[in-house]
């Protein structure tokens, strides 16, 4: 076993590993068969024992069927920013609420407090 295996360092890398894994319903062993890799193997890169490689980001996405906007997407997440798309949704409705007459804009309040 290598040094950077006996040491634990989750990065955004391996957090967005497990958030898509998590999110596609697929256990670990399941996501290794779909990768052609060791469960070992997964399971460090997911667990932050060794490095996260843009080779096995590849494998990952493609046996997920995913693109590398969706990594990206994740990625960002994981390391706490909004994506491009949270912030064009987000300016979007506030668009709308400055657009609304006060009647509706209270009803609006009122279902955003409730959230």
């Amino acid at each position: 076993m290598s040094k950077r295996n006996k040491v634990v360092k989750t990065t955004p890398e391996s957090d967005a590993l497990k958030r898509i894994r998590e999110k596609s319903e697929l256990s670990l062993r399941k996501l290794a068969d779909k990768m052609e890799i060791s469960f070992a193997r997964a399971h460090q890169m997911e667990s932050g024992r060794e490095d996260v490689t843009s080779d096995y980001i590849s494998k990952f996405l493609k046996a997920l069927n995913l693109t590398l906007a969706d990594w990206n997407y994740h990625l960002e997440k994981s390391r706490g920013r909004p994506s491009c798309s949270d912030l064009r949704i987000r300016d979007e409705c506030v668009e709308i609420i400055y657009m609304l007459e006060p009647s509706k804009l209270e009803m609006v309040y009122a279902m955003l407090n409730i959230l």
